[in-house]
């Protein structure tokens, strides 16, 4: 049993859902130092919005937060996003640099998993800027401008796999307990088992962020 986690502080079970896909966001800003740093957050799932709630957290001076579903944009204001951008209306490219004065972004976190935005990400970043890739990619990437937008800004490119044990558990148990992270935003729906069907429909239809189905409802 020694990678049971056993829980330390006393946390409703709808929370304590919530702590697996909080360490991965955890472990993804902890990464970067997004401290007295831009971070722009690519998806707005579940973990991008823990995301952009832990980056402000740790000290972000701007968080951009970047979806095509508006209910979700409304969610990431909540989670402490200085300013949203609905890509299927507004140009991502040009709301990051008019907000950073021209420099681009600082911290790029891509929670999406689209090839397309993380090929266009890197144009949006400044010199010295860091990208970390969370969003599940199936396709390969290619980057326009190679010299210019990687190697000339001597860019760090990091990634993440599921949470680091114990450290990860541990933190998101903490900054959820102490309300450093709110999580009720972001779980829309908690419904029973026997209607899996409609959370899967949600799901599917972008209706809803975390959906938690319990057993014995």
């Amino acid at each position: 049993m020694k990678m049971l986690l056993s829980l330390t502080r006393c946390m409703h079970c709808t929370i304590c859902f919530t702590c697996a896909a909080v360490g991965v966001a955890h472990q993804a800003v902890e990464e970067i130092n997004p401290n007295g740093d831009t971070v722009l957050v690519m998806g707005c799932g579940p973990i991008g919005l823990f995301a952009t709630g832990i980056a402000k957290a740790m000290g972000a001076t701007k968080v951009i937060a970047s979806d095509i579903v508006a209910k979700k944009l409304e969610v990431a204001e909540i989670m402490g996003a200085d300013i949203v951008v609905d890509n299927s209306k507004d140009s991502l490219k040009e709301t990051v640099m008019r907000e950073t004065s021209g420099d681009g972004i600082g911290c790029i976190i891509d929670a999406t998993g689209s090839p397309s935005a993380v090929n266009n990400c890197f144009s949006m970043l400044r010199k010295g800027g860091k990208v970390m890739l969370i969003g599940l990619l199936k396709a390969p990437l290619h980057v326009e401008n190679p010299l210019e937008n990687i190697v000339f800004k001597s860019i760090t490119l990091k990634t993440v796999h599921g949470r680091k044990i114990f450290h990860s558990w541990e933190e998101s148990e903490r900054l959820v307990h102490e309300k450093v992270l709110d999580v009720s935003p972001v779980i829309t729906h908690d419904l029973p088992m026997s209607q899996f069907e409609e959370a899967f429909r949600v799901l599917i239809n972008g209706e809803g962020c975390k959906i938690i189905m319990t057993p014995d409802k």
